[in-house]
């Protein structure tokens, strides 16, 4: 199969976006390597206040000062501007620094022990896709482990010093509902680590099967040790269902997991079977997900992965105008004025099961009782406390919406895309079959 193509393939997106989201969608394509006419800077302090809000959003900051530093057609900004995006570069220097001092730690013990670990995301990443360290901000270290060696990996954990930060009805919930344990926080550092076994939550309306990952891993250096990391294939595949997992439910970040899926395929397209990684989607029912995510980072950054892929993977009734909707509202910008909740609620099928999720969303989830001997408890107060702020945080943000109903009615459209798009795969597997 050919290689990735770099390539510009909607400027329809940026005629649709604000003049601050033009440029970071513009900044994102020049650091995949996608090369096309920079669209107009702001031209006011109120402007580049809003670029500066969207890219700390976007988690790009430090990639932005290396382009605007690099660049010479940012001479615009601010001096405020860059001294945000320098203080936001050095920190991420130092946390990514810190992390890879703790990701030693780790793999060392690991090794010792004789337990088998893959390195997701995060580290690895940056190491191989970024030219210096800190562009890519780093928040936690991601480890994955057989689901046999969870508690032996936990025990290392803790004796490095790293204990959950949750209550323990809380890592319940996490060992059922989620795809990795409860996060771990170092006690003197605050670093974080998130320990997996597998890498979809249950609840998503698709999963990836981790038999195989194994047996295909590869293994590289990381942090000065060697470890193990998802082979080409299944790394591009994690990267993309991550994404979309994500954009559910509107996380930061997502300009820079674009960043992450498109400068693997640019540098390392030539490395991805292409065959194999067709083969892995269709057979796990996945290609409308993959499809979608591949369809947000080309319109993008313009990157594509080869024309029979996109071909085989498109489903048969791919609507482009919601898709492109789900970009600039999901992807591009910065959070929603609609609370996720009431989204959610109002895009379920079903008067009744709307009407519950609604009032799910003003319960607090963990039950307490406004009355104890000596006053409320500790837990009491802080499931109190939630509950209120809970409720006066969701009042305060449906004033919002009645004000912007067409805010609202746009995310509906967007959820309920989604789920019946990621609902119909089994068409898009007898089409490549």
């Amino acid at each position: 199969m050919a290689n990735v193509a770099v390539e510009r393939t909607c400027d329809t997106l940026l005629n649709g976006l604000k003049p601050e989201e033009q440029l970071l969608v513009w900044s994102v394509a020049r650091i995949a390597g996608t090369t096309y006419a920079r669209p107009a800077q702001p031209d006011d302090i109120a402007h580049w206040e809003r670029v500066e809000q969207l890219a700390r959003w976007h988690r790009l900051l430090p990639l932005l000062h290396h382009l605007t530093n690099t660049d010479t057609g940012f001479s615009e900004i601010p001096a405020s501007m860059r001294d945000s995006m320098a203080t936001s570069h050095v920190r991420s220097v130092a946390r990514n620094m810190l992390l890879r001092a703790h990701l030693f730690n780790i793999l060392t013990a690991m090794n010792e022990q004789n337990i088998p670990v893959i390195v997701l995301k995060g580290i690895p990443l940056e190491e191989s896709l970024y030219d210096h360290i800190g562009l890519r901000p780093s928040s936690d270290i991601d480890l994955m482990v057989e689901e046999s060696a969870l508690a032996q990996t936990e025990a290392v954990l803790s004796s490095l010093g790293f204990s959950q930060t949750r209550e323990s009805e809380v890592r319940g919930d996490f060992r059922q509902h989620h795809h990795h344990l409860a996060p771990y926080a170092h006690e003197q550092t605050g670093a974080k680590i998130d320990l997996h076994w597998r890498l979809v939550s249950p609840g998503r309306p698709y999963q990836l099967n981790v038999n195989g990952l194994w047996e295909r891993a590869e293994e590289v250096s990381v942090s000065g040790t060697n470890c193990l990391v998802l082979a080409h294939e299944d790394k591009l595949i994690h990267l993309l269902l991550h994404f979309l997992g994500d954009r559910h439910s509107s996380k930061i970040g997502a300009l820079l997991q674009i960043c992450d899926i498109s400068l693997m395929m640019n540098r390392q397209g030539s490395s991805i079977r292409w065959d194999e990684f067709l083969d892995r989607v269709i057979q796990q029912d996945l290609a409308s997900a993959i499809y979608m995510a591949l369809y947000a980072a080309q319109q993008i950054s313009g990157v594509a992965c080869p024309a029979d892929v996109q071909e085989r993977l498109r489903p048969t009734d791919f609507d482009e105008r919601k898709a492109s909707l789900f970009v600039r509202k999901r992807v591009v910008a910065v959070g929603r004025e609609a609370p996720r909740s009431l989204v959610q609620a109002l895009a379920r099928p079903g008067t009744k099961s709307k009407l519950e999720m609604v009032s799910q969303a003003f319960r607090s989830q963990v039950p307490w009782s406004p009355v104890a001997v000596n006053g409320l408890d500790s837990v009491s107060q802080k499931t109190g406390t939630f509950s209120l702020s809970r409720t006066l945080s969701l009042g305060g943000k449906l004033k919002n919406v009645f004000l912007r109903t067409s805010e609202l009615k746009e995310q509906v459209l967007i959820d309920r895309w989604l789920a019946q798009s990621l609902s119909s795969s089994g068409a898009e597997k007898e089409k490549t079959a």
